[in-house]
């Protein structure tokens, strides 16, 4: 027997879950790009590259939450 009241409850569960992998996505990404900050100076662009994948990261965070919201 499945209730209507459960099927959001799974859902929001999937959903938080997935928030936080990204979270710890993004907080991975941050070190990196503190690391990669240090090594600007040589022009290899990892820096660019970690900082496009952390707005990357972030937007999904972004668009998890308004979806959620307009609910």
């Amino acid at each position: 027997m499945t209730t209507t009241a459960t099927k959001p409850v799974s859902q929001w569960a999937i959903v938080e879950q997935e928030k936080k992998r990204i979270m710890l996505n993004i907080k991975e990404l941050q070190r990196d790009l503190i690391k990669a900050s240090f090594k600007q100076h040589n022009g290899s662009g990892e820096y660019a590259e970690i900082l496009e994948k952390l707005n990357q990261e972030r937007e999904k965070i972004k668009l998890i939450n308004k979806r959620f919201v307009n609910k």
